[in-house]
């Protein structure tokens, strides 16, 4: 009667392993949690990259539809990166840019991958699946913008000086040293105070072959994405605007474990997260403006 019971349990578990319980759904919200668990800054915090993993995942959970995972075939994997690869339509009736479908293809192949080793599920690859290419799908005006010769919307001189010339002092802070080092939002809200060397010698000037003085300005820095080194001289401009901008930023109350250079009239991160755990905008909001 014992083994009777335990073969009877043991396979209304098998069911509800094969069946209800692993869903892909379910699937979704464990790696979401793991993501919250893997991706943390050194303040015990989740990162910006955790936190732009985790909008992906809550993306594909409200937009794929749900199956058990023993219905996750090759077959139908293709059937759920079609739905990506044709952008689905967010909740404010507006397509997903093909960048961002890009990024969810990514995203959801990388779940897959998770899925596929996480001791918690039993499903696996499935070995007629193969990672192909997919070509997203874009509008005739965006076939047309690709057709420039240049693919990128740039600002022309005259342009820029009637910019500079209106912006706020804040505003050119984050005009000169974008320009100056090429930065866009994640280098701009992630440089640190460390990283910005004022009226200094390059100090490895022997071993570049570079002659500097005491009057030059740098800023030595990794990429935190690519871990990619970078040095930047920074124009007299740029050193200016930089030092006004410390004297404001002495007067601002700045929590000891914030330090980078720019921060908030509130003395937070450019790059903190909302109450809702989404994007910050400031910056390119600020631009835009």
């Amino acid at each position: 009667r014992i083994l009777h019971e335990g073969r009877h349990l043991g396979g209304q578990r098998l069911r509800r392993r094969h069946g209800g319980g692993e869903t892909l759904h379910s699937a979704f919200d464990a790696h979401s949690k793991w993501i919250e668990q893997t991706y943390l800054g050194m303040d015990g915090r989740l990162d910006a990259w955790g936190s732009t993993q985790k909008r992906q995942v809550d993306f594909l959970l409200r937009h794929l539809p749900d199956c058990a995972l023993v219905e996750l075939t090759a077959h139908h994997i293709d059937e759920l990166l079609n739905v990506l690869r044709l952008r689905p339509i967010r909740e404010n009736g507006q397509r997903v840019s093909a960048s961002s479908a890009k990024n969810l293809i990514k995203q959801f192949r990388s779940f897959l991958r998770w899925l596929n080793k996480c001791p918690d599920y039993s499903w696996r690859r499935p070995p007629d699946y193969e990672t192909t290419p997919l070509r997203v799908v874009r509008t005739s005006e965006e076939k047309s913008s690709l057709r420039r010769h240049s693919q990128v919307d740039v600002y022309n001189i005259d342009e820029l000086q009637t910019l500079y010339e209106y912006a706020k002092p804040l505003q050119r802070v984050f005009m000169l040293i974008a320009l100056n080092c090429g930065f866009g939002r994640a280098e701009l809200a992630s440089l640190g105070l460390d990283e910005v060397y004022l009226h200094k010698r390059h100090p490895h000037e022997r071993e570049v072959g570079y002659v500097s003085s005491g009057e030059d300005s740098w800023v030595f820095r990794l990429r935190q994405k690519t871990g990619v080194y970078g040095e930047y001289k920074l124009w007299p401009v740029t050193v200016t605007a930089i030092e006004w901008w410390l004297r404001q930023r002495s007067q601002i109350a700045v929590p000891p474990d914030v330090s980078t250079l720019l921060v908030t009239r509130k003395g937070n991160r450019y790059d903190t997260p909302t109450k809702g755990n989404h994007t910050n905008f400031q910056l390119p909001n600020t631009w835009y403006n």
